[in-house]
């Protein structure tokens, strides 16, 4: 048969794939799922007919012009090696991956160990995230951090861990450089734990799991107003196994980098992961059946910590301030499963022979109208919700019931007339409000005396 006869074969059963591919109706339940499988098939068939076709005439131009096809080749390569050169020495930071964490099975996502990464700012400057070998953002490492006679070990949220601040002025090491400016001595360290949409829930695996192996004499627990709603997510996402151990049912995903050139050009590519997922999907049903899956392919989940359900006098809540909306005797059986997972940190860090105190932190909203103008959360609740105080009242109430000191921050930024304290588009704690923070917790540990 002709080389045109076989294209024309190929092209007709390509416009039979594209009819069907664009009439075939979709479902998504019931006869709809089968209808929903059904499509997904006849798009492979039309993607892998798109592919031999391609395949077919590339091989056969080759085959009669290899000369020119070798040229071809030598040359997108060169001129690939020499873009790749010419990005690395003008972009270093295009060498790493961009910030971002990854799906644990056993911390529901965190940072690769032993990388430094990078995140680029509005105004175009880059800042670093140099991970430890527990994908904390810190200098220190286990053995190191042990060497100090204070080790304060921060837990928190993105709120500690700093996006869109450089790693030498986040929290923790802004009250790491106070604590030692004042007490005249370099024998203290501190730890930066801190991983973003974090909360006690997961706060406690990573102490647990590793934390505790940095033998900290002092751990500090930066809550936000956001952990009750994020313990709601965690713990309804979270399995038990025999031994009571938690884990997540997320896909394991690992940190990769292709190189500086596939690192800036694939903002602009994403048009084809539909189609790469579909050339996949084949090989990944045949690896699930071969490890006794049930045949489907894996896929990923993709989390929205921003929403979940509860309800609450039959209205169902939808984001994680929910909290502001409702009087406390309404929302306190949340707080109360927040305040044991805290209270389970505690037990084990007193356990490890350290001590333990929770710092409450309030949001710009608790202290001041004038913060965050364009804030881009301001779609989950308002300034001025009616109850947005009941988070610190119940802390307070608890107070005398905890083995453990609650230190309450909002007073402190409610007097202060330092301005501003946080971005002006996001509601994270900027460079002086981080400094801020940081000076208002070394006077209270200082004036207790809570260092050695």
């Amino acid at each position: 048969m002709k080389l045109h006869s076989v294209v024309k074969i190929l092209l007709l059963l390509f416009v039979l794939f594209a009819a069907l591919f664009l009439f075939f109706p979709r479902g998504s339940s019931g006869e709809g799922q089968q209808q929903a499988v059904t499509a997904i098939a006849l798009r492979i068939l039309l993607v892998y007919g798109i592919l031999g076709c391609a395949v077919i005439l590339a091989g056969t131009w080759i085959r009669r012009h290899w000369k020119e096809a070798l040229l071809i080749v030598i040359a997108v390569g060169a001129t690939l090696v020499s873009l790749e050169c010419a990005f690395r020495f003008l972009f270093p930071y295009a060498t790493m991956l961009a910030v971002k964490s990854f799906p644990s099975k056993t911390f529901h996502h965190i940072f690769p160990p032993d990388t430094t990464m990078y995140q680029q700012l509005l105004n175009g400057e880059i800042i670093y995230f140099r991970l430890n070998s527990d994908g904390l953002r810190t200098k220190y490492s286990r053995e190191a951090f042990q060497k100090y006679m204070d080790r304060i070990v921060v837990l928190g949220d993105s709120f500690m861990l700093g996006p869109g601040i450089k790693q030498e002025v986040t929290c923790p090491e802004a009250l790491e450089r106070e604590l030692r400016a004042r007490c005249g001595r370099n024998s203290i360290a501190v730890l930066n734990a801190g991983i973003w949409s974090y909360s006690p829930f997961l706060e406690e695996l990573l102490f647990k799991e590793k934390l505790v192996h940095y033998k900290p004499t002092l751990v500090l627990l930066f809550l936000d107003a956001t952990d009750i709603g994020d313990d709601i997510i965690y713990a309804h996402e979270a399995k038990r196994d025999t031994g009571g151990q938690v884990y997540f049912d997320v896909p394991e995903e690992h940190p990769r980098q292709y190189g500086a050139l596939w690192q800036l050009l694939e903002p602009y590519m994403q048009w084809t992961s539909p189609l790469v997922e579909l050339v996949q999907y084949p090989w990944n049903v045949a690896a699930s059946r071969l490890s006794g899956g049930s045949g489907r392919s894996s896929e990923k989940k993709s989390y929205d910590y921003y929403h979940f359900q509860v309800v609450i006098d039959d209205v169902v809540e939808t984001n994680r301030f929910f909290i502001y909306r409702y009087p406390l005797e309404k929302t306190k059986l949340y707080f109360l499963k927040t305040l044991q997972n805290i209270s389970s940190i505690a037990a084990q860090v007193k356990s490890a022979g350290g001590d333990f105190k929770l710092i409450l932190l309030p949001r710009y909203h608790h202290w001041s109208n004038r913060e965050c103008p364009e804030n881009w959360e301001l779609k989950g609740y308002k300034v001025n919700e009616p109850f947005q105080y009941e988070y610190f009242r119940f802390f307070e109430e608890a107070r005398g019931q905890l083995d453990y000191e609650v230190i309450n921050l909002l007073p402190d930024f409610q007097a202060t007339d330092k301005f501003p304290l946080v971005f002006s588009f996001d509601p994270h704690l900027n460079e002086q409000g981080l400094t801020f923070a940081a000076q208002c917790v070394a006077d209270k540990l200082i004036a207790e005396r809570a260092l050695r």
